[in-house]
């Protein structure tokens, strides 16, 4: 905690996590399936079955360098497993028959994917068969109830803030009460809400309130759980917020940049500002009544202030650590102004900042550290977010939260990869004076 003359800093908060990915484990997918003969429905065995492109947020397929794949058993069955989240093409072939490719197979988190291949038996080469898979309508691996949100849905919504995009979600609620600002998941507690960003919880746990201030030009993909939790999610009742970052590409590097501006002296309430000149408490108080007080009949003036005398009442004062007898009415008009000053606030812009930038890993080319490199991609995130509040709470006049987040991402043989999770997140709230 630190003080100056400007300001007070204050809820500090930093976490960093490290995860190994393995087969079948963490955040990613599977994909799984049978491949059997077109004409006679009998298995096919040692068909090589492989991901071999992934389709980016544009709708472009891009070819992966490592392809993924698995080739299937003695009665058809094929698995691959450790599949991040994605959407990717799949392609069955086998010397003999027609290859068939299966496009826009999309893989969610913790999820099994179905993909079953009826190969065509060719004794001459063949144009391959390209079948476009279709979105499941009843997903059978899936026992709790949730919703994923992906990286176009979250540019189509008109708002800014991941925690708006949540809010928007059916059952979900944003709300802030005496627990602390967070999400309500069915009418439950805020500390029964988890939030998780790449597997790593962003839990406080001191209030057990969850960070939600993250930013969204890093998110790929955004996974609400409110029901029916798996075992290997505890500590929350509510329910489960799963978000995945997006990951650098080993081809160039990527920048995203993107900022919100509102102006200045905006109006953020209804009716007459409470800390102005126009509004009945300082008219009453401060005002044309302010000396003789409310005149009797007068219903211009809200009820709750027309029985005030006026300052010149011997007993207009009530404070009892000052007499009313010891001040004239000049001096009691004087104390009230200075214990109800008139605020100036939203005198400044609001602003929201965001980026990322991506890539592969600097420094292939040094000794040691470049074979590490040469398999390493980075994402680098930032946010800078000050709004100005619609009323000032004491001195305080705005809200100020800033966080950094970095993920790198290593591909080791045989499928294994490591993944490095960062984030600090700092809350400062400044005073006016």
């Amino acid at each position: 905690m630190g003080f100056n003359s400007k300001g007070m800093a204050l809820n500090i908060k930093g976490d960093i996590g490290i995860q190994l990915e393995f087969k079948d484990g963490g955040k990613n997918g599977k994909i799984r399936g049978r491949v059997i003969d077109g004409k006679t429905g009998e298995p096919l065995i040692s068909v090589n079955v492989v991901i071999t492109h992934i389709v980016l947020n544009n709708g472009k397929a891009v070819p992966l360098n490592n392809s993924m794949g698995a080739a299937t058993d003695a009665n058809g069955y094929y698995f691959i497993l450790d599949v991040p989240p994605g959407t990717y093409y799949l392609k069955a072939s086998m010397i003999g028959y027609s290859a068939e490719i299966k496009k826009n197979i999309e893989v969610g988190e913790d999820r099994t994917i179905i993909a079953n291949f009826r190969l065509e038996p060719s004794s001459i080469e063949v144009g391959q068969v390209v079948v476009t898979a279709r979105k499941e309508i009843i997903k059978p691996d899936v026992s709790a109830t949730q919703e994923v949100i992906g990286p176009q849905r979250l540019e189509q919504l008109p708002v800014t803030r991941v925690d708006e995009v949540l809010g928007m979600i059916k059952g979900v609620q944003l709300v802030s009460n005496a627990e602390g600002n967070g999400l309500s998941i069915r009418g439950g507690s805020i500390r029964g809400t988890d939030i998780r960003l790449n597997g790593m919880s962003l839990r406080d746990p001191r209030t057990g309130n969850s960070y939600l201030a993250l930013n969204a030009t890093t998110i790929k993909k955004i996974q609400v759980i409110t029901g029916g939790f798996e075992a290997k999610y505890g500590g929350i009742q509510s329910g489960l917020v799963n978000i995945i970052t997006k990951n650098g590409q080993r081809d160039r590097y990527r920048f995203s940049f993107r900022a919100d501006i509102t102006p200045s002296n905006q109006k953020r309430f209804f009716g007459t500002n409470p800390w102005s000149k126009d509004s009945w408490i300082y008219k009453v108080f401060a005002g044309k009544y302010a000396m003789h007080g409310v005149p009797v009949g007068d219903t211009t003036v809200p009820n709750e202030f027309r029985n005030f005398k006026g300052w010149t009442n011997p007993s207009a004062w009530s404070d009892a650590t000052v007499p009313s007898r010891a001040l004239d009415s000049l001096q009691k008009l004087n104390l009230w102004k200075a214990q109800h000053p008139l605020y100036n606030f939203a005198n400044k812009p609001d602003v929201l900042y965001e980026g990322n930038l991506n890539g592969p890993f600097p420094g292939a080319s040094i000794p040691i550290l470049g074979e590490y490199a040469k398999r390493t991609t980075f994402l680098l995130g930032f946010k800078y977010e000050n709004s100005q509040l619609a009323f000032p709470i004491g001195p305080r006049n705005n809200y100020v939260d800033w966080n950094a987040q970095l993920k790198l991402t290593s591909s080791f043989p045989n499928h294994l990869r490591v993944s490095l999770n960062g984030m600090f997140a700092n809350i400062l709230r400044r005073c006016a004076g």
